[in-house]
């Protein structure tokens, strides 16, 4: 079995104005909730 890790690209965050290159955290988030790491919205999501 192999696990691939994600990336901003594999998430909602990859257009949003609070996004940084650290795919665990952002600006609104110092540890991103689960549900978003695992593909989910995110309330705070604000395209660019």
């Amino acid at each position: 079995m192999q696990l691939n890790l994600a990336t901003n690209d594999d998430l909602i965050c990859q257009n949003c104005v609070h996004c940084t290159d650290a795919v665990d955290s952002c600006a609104k988030y110092l540890r991103k909730p689960g549900a978003v790491l695992y593909g989910g919205d995110c309330k705070y999501y604000t395209g660019k």
